[in-house]
């Protein structure tokens, strides 16, 4: 994948867990509650929604001006330098899979992913390069 300097990407932190499923392919999508943090980082709202979604924690249809455009989806292992990124297929508001990590009859963020573009994962020093640097 090469970088544009005008993508837009989404950057996601995952457990251990999450990682693996989706790293093998059994996972095709992501969820992300839906709450006040992740509507200001995934939808554009009217000013009236931002405020609706403040005090109640719901929107109407026409309350939503767009999702905001992501190229992509890079997910991090933990807090790590290991990374993937994916195609963003889509984001909608929905219910999730249990088996995917949702709980039942509540709404999420579904990020559905695409193609898998890249993988990174930072090489390692090597054991006698770390004890030379501690001397």
């Amino acid at each position: 994948m090469t970088k544009e300097k005008n993508q837009r990407i989404l950057h996601l932190i995952l457990k251990r867990k999450w990682w693996d499923m989706i790293a093998s392919g059994e996972k095709k999508e992501e969820y992300r509650d839906f709450n006040e943090y992740w509507t200001k980082r995934i939808l554009k709202l009217t000013e009236q929604g931002k405020k609706k979604f403040h005090y109640f924690g719901n929107l109407d249809e026409e309350e939503i001006v767009e999702y905001k455009d992501f190229d992509a989806i890079c997910f991090h292992k933990g807090y790590t330098n290991t990374t993937m990124t994916f195609e963003n297929d889509g984001i909608e508001i929905n219910y999730g899979r249990e088996e995917w990590g949702a709980e039942p009859d509540k709404l999420y963020f579904i990020i559905k992913l695409g193609k898998k573009l890249q993988s990174v994962r930072p090489r390692q020093p090597k054991l006698r390069q770390l004890k030379k640097k501690k001397r």
